[in-house]
């Protein structure tokens, strides 16, 4: 029986917040079309502003719908990283250093706070972003696993084998 561990595995904000938006725009990319307003409408402001052709007292008189508008779509990707933000702080897991611990069996998490052992049907799905795998195993519960921890003699290859071996879908 294959045993591979993944020790100390943390997790920054930073990282958290890439490899969660990177989902999050994955599983559902028509969010990605809720962007659109704010690239559009931010944009054309920015560019009348900054290339002097209108200004803000002008733009207040002429077009204060897309000056309002433009506040408020600026304020979308602030209310995502503030929301992101929230649930980091709020997830003691995340601020724990779990070591992952991976076999035929199933997987089994150990840290500090936590102690679970999950066979692979709970696993849902796996998702790779560079060298962090999301082990999911519900629509809002998912692992994070850094593939750059896996202690040798395995390898972060092994690790996707074992997950194509036990069936998990790795996209």
């Amino acid at each position: 029986m294959t045993v591979i561990k993944i020790p100390l595995v943390q997790i920054s904000f930073s990282q958290y917040l890439l490899t969660s938006l990177r989902f999050v725009f994955r599983v559902q990319p028509l969010l990605l079309i809720g962007l659109f307003p704010f690239f559009s409408v931010t944009g054309t402001v920015v560019v009348g502003l900054l290339g002097g052709s209108v200004s803000v007292t002008t733009m207040f008189r002429e077009a204060p719908f897309q000056l309002v508008a433009a506040a408020f779509f600026a304020l979308i990707p602030v209310l995502m990283v503030w929301s992101m933000w929230r649930q980091y702080r709020a997830s003691t897991f995340l601020h724990e250093a779990p070591t992952y611990t991976l076999s035929s069996e199933g997987i089994a998490v150990q840290s500090a706070s936590y102690s679970t052992e999950l066979a692979w049907p709970a696993v849902t799905r796996a998702h790779r972003f560079g060298a962090w795998l999301l082990l999911q195993t519900s629509q809002n519960t998912a692992f994070f696993l850094d593939l750059r921890r896996v202690e040798a003699p395995a390898t972060a290859e092994d690790v996707l084998t074992l997950l194509q071996r036990e069936a998990v879908q790795v996209v």
